[in-house]
C-alpha cells in the first residue's frame, strides 16, 4: 500500500514538466494513498520524509499552474517537516539537502510570482521578492555548511551557485548595491566554471542556463 502512494508521485513526477494539472491529480491521488495508511506506518523518519515530498510536488505543480498563493502552504508544510526531520540528525547530509531543497522552491514560488508577466503591481513584485530573501539566504547558508562537509562535491557547489544568482538578482531588484551584484557575479561564475568542467552534466548545465535567464531587472 505504500508503494502504491510512491508509484502514483513517481507518475507525477514524470508528467510534472509538461502537464502540471495531471500530475497535481497524481499528486493528490499520491497523498490520499498514503493518508490511507496505518497510523504507524505515516509515523517514521521514511514514511514523514515521503510526506514532505508529496507535499513539495504539490506545490510546485500549482506553482507550474500558476497558483502561486494556493501553494505557499503546502511549501511551507513541507519545509516544517524536512527541518524536524533534519533537527533529529544534524549530520545526516541528505536531510539537510532536502532542507535547502524545500527552502529553494519556496523561494521560487515566490520569484516567479514577483515576475512582471505574472504581477502587475511593482508592490505586490517587491512584497514577494522580500519573501523571497530570507528564504535564499538560509539556502546559501546550509549550502556553505554542506559544502564544509564535502568541499569536492560539484553538484553542492552548483547549488550554491544557483542560490548565489537568486539571492544576488533578488537583492538588487529591492536595493541595488555593490554586494548583491556580486554575490550574483560569484555564482554565475562559478556555473560557467562547472559546467565546462562537466559538460555532460544536465544538472549543472540546465542549472547555469536558468540563472542566466533570472538577472534580469524587475
Amino acid at each position: 500500500r505504500r508503494g502504491l502512494a510512491i508509484a502514483q508521485l513517481k507518475i507525477g513526477n514524470i508528467e510534472i514538466d509538461t502537464d502540471p494539472a495531471q500530475a497535481l491529480k497524481d499528486y493528490e491521488l499520491a497523498e490520499k494513498r498514503f493518508d490511507a495508511l496505518p497510523e504507524s506506518k505515516q509515523n517514521g523518519m521514511s514514511s514523514q520524509r515521503m510526506r514532505a515530498n508529496i507535499l513539495r510536488k504539490k506545490a510546485m505543480a500549482m506553482r507550474e499552474l500558476g497558483e502561486y498563493n494556493q501553494a505557499v502552504p503546502f511549501f511551507d508544510q513541507a519545509l516544517s517537516i524536512q527541518k524536524k526531520i533534519a533537527a533529529a540528525d544534524p549530520k545526516d547530509t541528505r536531510s539537510r539537502f532536502d532542507v535547502y531543497v524545500d527552502l529553494t522552491q519556496t523561494a521560487c514560488d515566490y520569484e516567479d510570482s514577483a515576475d512582471p508577466v505574472f504581477a502587475t503591481d511593482p508592490r505586490v513584485r517587491r512584497r514577494n521578492l522580500a519573501l523571497a530573501v530570507p528564504l535564499l539566504k538560509e539556502a546559501e547558508s546550509l549550502a556553505l555548511q554542506l559544502l564544509k562537509d564535502n568541499s569536492s562535491n560539484d553538484d553542492w557547489k552548483a547549488q550554491l551557485a544557483d542560490v548565489q544568482v537568486r539571492l544576488g538578482t533578488a537583492e538588487q531588484n529591492l536595493r541595488p548595491s555593490d554586494d548583491s551584484s556580486q554575490l550574483s557575479a560569484t555564482g554565475l561564475a562559478t556555473l560557467k566554471e562547472l559546467a565546462a568542467r562537466h559538460p555532460d552534466s544536465v544538472l549543472i548545465l540546465d542549472t547555469a542556463v536558468s540563472d542566466l535567464l533570472t538577472i534580469k531587472p524587475l
